[in-house]
């Protein structure tokens, strides 16, 4: 099959998946937010989300 629809998804490398794990699985909290899994993942982000 030939996907052409690649502005909707796009499939993962297997690096960038593996890399993204720990934050889909544990940390996955709304970097908006300020409860406690905002501000986790706030501050796994490294920046000012």
């Amino acid at each position: 099959m030939i996907y052409l629809d690649y502005n909707a998804t796009t499939p993962l490398c297997d690096a960038a998946r593996e890399a993204m794990l720990p934050y889909l699985d544990r940390y996955f909290g709304n970097p908006s937010s300020i409860h406690a899994a905002g501000t986790r993942a706030t501050s796994l982000l490294g920046c000012c989300a």
